[in-house]
């Protein structure tokens, strides 16, 4: 009843007055706030601006670690998913900008939204976009969004919902050839450690164990970038032999990518179409 009176101008003072109790000593008193903050967001959180929202994801971020109490801390968890819901762009900057070494809650946050179908969709997409249309710089400079969604991205992966699974087959072509252009892209060390481990936990995701243990100590995360055209063209075979009827869906998805900006999204998109090809003629 009382988000429903709540005036537009009264909005974000309450959410700030209200956003302390999840630090209370009391585990009750602190449910009790952080209770009343989420029914606040769940019911009227599109009266914050884009601005307002933002500060309070920012809040929020900084924040969750303190709880103590495990329960309050995963209800504050679901203010963000409330907030996602109509502030999606404002969650996902913040979100990532913690990255790409994120603490447990920030992974948290990852997870309660990723079982919330219609976030769902909107996390794979973004995360994607930004992988592959974004310049990941360069090994003494990388980009830290860059860094951030390939974490993020594993880290969805991980997640233990059906959604994720169904939609993980379902788009399984497009989201190969997303890590294929992103080891094009991708530099030696850590960079290429964290694009190994998330392109595991997809293969497991979508139940292409086999694939996944043909993979067991890949050469990504030991060889020099000189040689990364080598693991795309061992992938691309791996991907020809265990799933022949999706050829066709990931030459569509990459032939845009023959004329992409980046040279490392050229040289994948080149050294998949020749393995496509090869597998085609060997077929």
């Amino acid at each position: 009843a009382l988000a429903a009176r709540l005036p537009s101008a009264a909005m974000p003072a309450l959410v700030q007055h209200l956003m302390p109790a999840m630090h209370d000593a009391d585990s009750h008193a602190a449910m009790t706030g952080v209770d009343a903050l989420h029914l606040i967001l769940q019911s009227c959180c599109e009266q914050l601006s884009t601005e307002g929202a933002a500060n309070v994801v920012c809040t929020v971020f900084e924040e969750v670690e303190k709880v103590r109490h495990s329960s309050v801390r995963q209800l504050v968890l679901s203010c963000i998913k409330a907030l996602a819901m109509h502030h999606f762009e404002s969650v996902i900057e913040e979100l990532l900008q913690m990255g790409p070494d994120f603490n447990m809650s920030i992974m948290g946050a990852l997870q309660v939204m990723a079982k919330e179908k219609a976030l769902l969709l909107k996390l794979l997409n973004h995360l994607t976009a930004t992988l592959n249309h974004s310049d990941p710089g360069t090994a003494k400079r990388p980009n830290r969004q860059v860094l951030a969604a390939t974490v993020a991205l594993g880290h969805l992966f991980t997640v233990n919902d059906s959604s994720i699974g169904v939609v993980v087959k379902k788009y399984f072509s497009q989201l190969f050839g997303t890590f294929l252009l992103r080891i094009g892209t991708t530099t030696e060390g850590l960079t290429a450690q964290q694009t190994a481990g998330a392109f595991m936990n997809f293969l497991h995701a979508s139940q292409n164990d086999s694939m996944a243990m043909a993979l067991e100590g890949n050469r990504l995360a030991k060889v020099t970038k000189e040689f990364y055209d080598e693991v795309i063209s061992e992938l691309t075979s791996l991907y020809c032999r265990h799933q022949p009827r999706k050829r066709e869906a990931l030459l569509q998805f990459l032939q845009p990518f023959l004329a992409a900006k980046l040279c490392g999204h050229r040289v994948a998109a080149v050294t998949t179409l020749s393995q496509l090809l090869l597998s085609a003629v060997d077929s």
